[in-house]
């Protein structure tokens, strides 16, 4: 799933990726796919809410012009949750929310999955401690 920093058109195989997304810092993430003319971006809306979509590159390289594009015809996202395939807004966009889990599909093979990641940072003061079960 990952791809080259060199050259995205290489026969030679990537790593998979395997990154995180933060809904509260929300630093945009980009990736490349292999061989087609557009990278997929991730932006945070709010808090609950990011936004993917899809900006022109060189197929090649993978570098982008920054240019937003309409959602490619190749692509559609699945709520796995309730096994829907989303629609597309105005905006030639689609929204997630950070407590389901996504397929980002290709043709209809999966390339990107967003996994929700159900866990607390537990914090306690020094008169507390763990206690094994």
């Amino acid at each position: 799933m990952g791809t080259s920093s060199s050259n995205r058109s290489s026969s030679e195989p990537d790593e998979e990726l395997n990154v995180t997304y933060s809904y509260i810092t929300g630093k945009t993430r980009e990736f490349g796919v292999r061989n087609y003319p557009f990278n997929i971006r991730l932006s945070k809306i709010n808090n609950d809410i990011a936004r993917i979509y899809f900006v022109a590159s060189d197929p090649e390289t993978g570098n982008s012009d920054k240019q937003e594009i309409p959602v490619p015809k190749e692509i559609t996202i699945v709520d796995l949750g309730e096994n829907n395939v989303l629609l597309t807004s105005r905006d030639n966009s689609f929204f997630i929310v950070h407590f389901d889990n996504y397929s980002l599909r290709l043709n209809g093979k999966e390339i990107l999955s967003f996994t929700n990641q159900r866990q607390h940072s537990i914090r306690g003061s020094e008169i507390v401690k763990e206690i094994s079960v």
